[in-house]
C-alpha cells in the first residue's frame, strides 16, 4: 500500500477523513548536497576576501616604506569578487516545493494532471543561497516566473520573478534603482541537468516546460504592461478636439 496521511479536511461543515498520498508542500526540485555545499563555500570565499583585503591594506597605513595611497585601490579590489557573485550571478536553487490541493494529492495521476497544467495561482516555495552560505526560502506565484538563457546581460541565471507592484511600489517601477533590486531579488539560478533527486520525479520537468520564456506573448511583464495600459475607443476623439479633430475654442477667445 502506498504511503499517506491521514488528514482531516471540512466539506460543509463537516469533518471527513481522506487518505493523501502527497504531504501540502511537495519537493518537486533538489540541487543535491554536492553541488549546493559547493557554491555556498564559493559564496564565503567571495565575502571573505573582502575582509582580508580591508586587513592588508591597513599595512600601507602603518609602513614608512610604502605609500598610503595603495589603500583606496585594494579595499575596492578586495569587494570585487564579492559584489560580482551578488549581482551578475542569481541565487542558486537548492529545492523547489509546490503547495498542492487537497484534490491533487490523493494520487499520482492527479499530481501529473496537475503538472501538465498547473494554475497561475500556485505558490511555490524556493530554498535558495543569496548572500549567506545557506539555503533562504522565498514563496512566489508560478504564473509569475519567465526563464531565459544565461547570458552576459542577466548574468548567470535561468529564471526571474516578476512580482506585481500596487500603490506606492507601482510608482517607482522603471527607475534604475528599482532595475537593481528587481534584478537581485528576483533573479534564480535552476541548473536542470542535475539527477531529478526530489520526492516526485518528473513533475518539474513538466512544470518548467510551462514557464514563458522572456519577452514571449506570454511573459508575466508584458501582461501586466498590457494591462495597465489606457483603453482607446475606436472612432472617438481625443479630449480637447471636436469630431472633425479640430481643437475646440477656449473659452473668451471666440470674435465678438
Amino acid at each position: 500500500m502506498d504511503r499517506c496521511e491521514q488528514d482531516l479536511v471540512v466539506f460543509s461543515g463537516k469533518e471527513h477523513s481522506r487518505c493523501f498520498k502527497y504531504p501540502e508542500y511537495l519537493n518537486v526540485y533538489r540541487a543535491g548536497s554536492p553541488k549546493t555545499l559547493f557554491m555556498g563555500f564559493f559564496r564565503i570565499v567571495t565575502i571573505v576576501i573582502f575582509p582580508i583585503g580591508c586587513l592588508f591594506a591597513t599595512n600601507f597605513y602603518f609602513s614608512p616604506d610604502h605609500s598610503s595611497l595603495w589603500i583606496v585601490p585594494f579595499v575596492l579590489g578586495s569587494a570585487v569578487p564579492m559584489v560580482v557573485m551578488m549581482l551578475a550571478t542569481g541565487p542558486y536553487v537548492h529545492s523547489i516545493k509546490v503547495r498542492l490541493p487537497p484534490s491533487v494529492r490523493t494520487s499520482k495521476e492527479e499530481l501529473l494532471k496537475f503538472a501538465d497544467n498547473t494554475p497561475s495561482n500556485t505558490q511555490l516555495q524556493i530554498e535558495c543561497m543569496r548572500v549567506l552560505p545557506w539555503p533562504t526560502k522565498r514563496d512566489v506565484k508560478f504564473g509569475l516566473l519567465r526563464k531565459y538563457r544565461p547570458s552576459f546581460k542577466r548574468g548567470l541565471s535561468n529564471l526571474e520573478y516578476v512580482p506585481e507592484h500596487t500603490g506606492e511600489a507601482a510608482k517607482y517601477e522603471g527607475t534604475w534603482w528599482h532595475n537593481v533590486i528587481k534584478n537581485f531579488l528576483g533573479r534564480f539560478m535552476v541548473d536542470n541537468v542535475v539527477l531529478d533527486r526530489s520526492s516526485a520525479p518528473g513533475v518539474w520537468p513538466k512544470m518548467w516546460r510551462q514557464i514563458p520564456e522572456l519577452g514571449s506573448q506570454n511573459d508575466p511583464e508584458k501582461k501586466m504592461g498590457e494591462e495597465r495600459r489606457p483603453l482607446v475607443m475606436a472612432n472617438r476623439p481625443q479630449r480637447g478636439t471636436n469630431a472633425h479633430t479640430r481643437p475646440l475654442a477656449k473659452p473668451g477667445s471666440a470674435k465678438r
